[in-house]
Parts: C-alpha cells; structure tokens; sequence
C-alpha cells in the first residue's frame, strides 16, 4: 500500500480545525496509523511518497515509532520532491529509501516556536534549553543509528542548516538510491513496426530496393541489451549506450534478481525500477578502527584482572586468621617475642630405664603453647 507523507506534519486536533476551514490538512499520527490499521492483511509493502518540510517533533517521533512497530512488512519511502526537518525522521523508518533526482534534504536543530518564548523568568528560558537540548540528541541518535555516519559530521550538518541534493544524501545514508525520471516524449515504437513503418515510407518516395534496404538498417535499428538473471532468465533490453536506466523497453514483466545482487522490474515492457544490491545488516557498521579501538579495550580489562587477581592472592596468602591476631596481642602483653623466649620452660623429663614407663611430664602451661603453635608447626 502508499501512505503520502505531504504537507506539514502536525497534531490531529491542529488537523482536524483545519480541515474545518478547508485548510490543507497535512499529515498526523492519527491519519498514519488509520491508514496502517487499513493494510489489507496479504499486503506486505508499506510504500511511503514524501515531499514534505517538516512539522511538530512528537508527532514526527510518533509515526516513525508506528512504522517501525508494523509487524511482518517491508516498509518502503521515496522522496518525490523535498524531504527536510521531521519528514527525515519519518525517512529512516524505511528500511529501503530512495528519492527521485532532483529532490533536496536538509536536516538541523529543532526550534521552539517564538510565542512560546515570550515574557520567560530565568527558570523557564533554562527549562526550555534543556528541552532543544534533549530533542536535538534525540535527532542525532536516529540518524546515526539509521545511517550509519558519525554523529559529528551529522552534527556539523544541522548547525549548517543548508539544503543538500539527492546525491549528498546518498553519501550520507539517507537514502539508498536515486531514481532516474521516465521520460515524458512518447516511445519509440519496437523494431519491427518502425521497419515497417519505413518500408512503407520508402516505397511511397520511390526508392529502390537497395536504398530501402540502407535507410531501414541506418534509421531503425536499435541497439538490443540482453541480461541474463539469477534462475537463467534472458532479459531483452532495448537501448542505444551504457547500462539499463528506469523507463528502457524491455521484457519478460516482472521482478528479476541479477547477479550482482541488484533487482530490475519490468511492467507492461518498461523497466520501473532498479533496485541497488541490499546491504548486510546496514544497522550494524564496524569500521576497522572501531574494531582495533574494542580489541585493545578487550586487553586491557584482560590485563587489568590478571593484576586484580594477583593482588587478591597475596592478600589471601598474607591473612592471619582471628586466632592468630589474639595469639599475637597476647604475646605483645607479655613483653614481646624476647620475653616470651626467656619465659619458656626449657625443663626436659630423664629419658625412661630399661623397660620402664616414662616418667610423666607435667602440662604445656598456655604460653608453651601459643608459642609452639606459631613458631614450631
């Protein structure tokens, strides 16, 4: 289905008064999301036409957010004429973008309106920077997200606030192709019926068989393109030069998927569309510095835990038990390691005669202990 973003985008009451006075109504979250409610269930293609300069933020961030959530759909958005302010935002809810030739975008800052800036205290001026502040991240987190360039050259653009042509766009990832117009002059009639056509011409001014010949060969022959498709499909291309543009005759009907992974549809013998080799995962870009940056960060947390680890043996390798803290204190109440010594007993029992028993020796007093405990084990 199409969904025409046109006009400004604006609040559904703002809207509705309009339309009371035959105002042109523009675009809000209510008409979008009517008009997804309305999808018929076997239509699996949201087709967005844009020409639009912008309009209210919350409404823009609304049905960017409603057509991103559209389940099981491939949403789509062409750019016919302008695309510039909160119609961006609504641009990178497609996954595939493309504008026509002559388009212009231009992205910037979000404004306040100048009424809601009158008679401000101190407090409200401030409130109201913060707010432009919150909306211009915001802005700037979609469109690095959405196309994969850095947020200071992004930034640098919306300071400049200028209009950039289609193929600038490209560049930055705002859109993936541009569409070539169809001209407006009238086809050129096949081969065959021109040849006919000239053979008729010919015959009438009198011309011999040779010179019929010539001016049938040198007028109306028409340089035919042929491709061959993904499934072994020919493709019948008629141009004079270079590669197959939207709007060349050309058959069978269809949507052909070719090898370098672009796709050509063809409609009622006119190619309408190109389509460009899809990128892979195009929302997750890693340049190879980004990479080196996370490998070096990866080692350095490896390192920083191995000295982590260290630090915590030592500790656990040097900790005295309670035990051993009391021993010590009691042992630093007796006079110190030099008292203790002198204190200890150094009586040894008569080593036992013959065969008999050994004469009982009497119990280690507590300091013998605590001092065998920690010096002698």
């Amino acid at each position: 289905m199409i969904i025409k973003i046109h006009g400004e985008i604006k609040g559904d009451e703002q809207k509705d008064y309009e339309l009371m006075f035959g105002l042109d109504s523009g675009v809000s979250f209510g008409t979008i999301d009517e008009a997804i409610a309305a999808k018929p269930e076997d239509d699996n293609t949201i087709l967005l036409k844009i020409h639009c300069n912008g309009g209210l933020c919350t409404e823009g961030y609304a049905i960017y957010d409603r057509l991103r959530s559209v389940a099981d759909t491939t949403i789509e958005a062409e750019v016919e004429g302008e695309c510039s302010s909160m119609a961006t935002i609504i641009l990178l809810a497609a996954s595939k973008r493309r504008a026509m030739q002559n388009s212009r975008f231009c992205i910037h800052k979000p404004r306040m309106p100048w009424y809601f800036c009158q008679d401000m205290t101190e407090d409200e001026a401030l409130k109201a920077y913060n707010d432009l502040h919150d909306e211009t991240e915001r802005m700037l987190r979609i469109y690095t997200e959405r196309t994969g360039q850095s947020r200071e050259a992004l930034e640098a653009l919306m300071k400049e606030d200028k209009y950039i042509t289609a193929d600038e766009a490209k560049d930055l990832g705002f859109i993936q192709d541009i569409v070539q117009p169809i001209s407006a002059t009238k086809k050129m009639s096949k081969p065959s019926s021109l040849k006919k056509m000239l053979l008729s011409v010919c015959k009438a001014a009198g011309l011999t068989e040779e010179e019929i010949k010539g001016a049938v060969t040198d007028k109306s022959q028409v340089q035919a393109l042929t491709l061959t498709t993904d499934d072994g499909t020919e493709l019948e291309i008629e141009r004079e030069e270079g590669q197959p543009q939207v709007g060349d005759p050309a058959t069978p009907d269809g949507e052909h998927h070719m090898p370098d992974g672009s796709t050509i549809v063809i409609e009622n013998g006119t190619i309408t569309e190109i389509r460009p080799k899809e990128e892979e995962n195009p929302d997750n870009k890693e340049t190879d510095e980004e990479k080196e940056t996370l490998k070096q960060e990866n080692q350095s947390l490896k390192d920083q835990n191995a000295e982590l680890q260290r630090k915590l043996d030592d500790a656990l390798a040097s900790k005295k038990s309670k035990e051993d803290i009391e021993a010590l204190d009691f042992i630093k109440e007796c006079g110190g390691i030099d008292k203790v010594k002198s204190l200890r007993s150094t009586y040894q029992p008569p080593k036992p005669e013959g065969g008999k028993k050994p004469v009982p020796t009497a119990p280690k007093s507590k300091l013998d202990e605590e001092y065998d405990r920690l010096f002698n084990n």
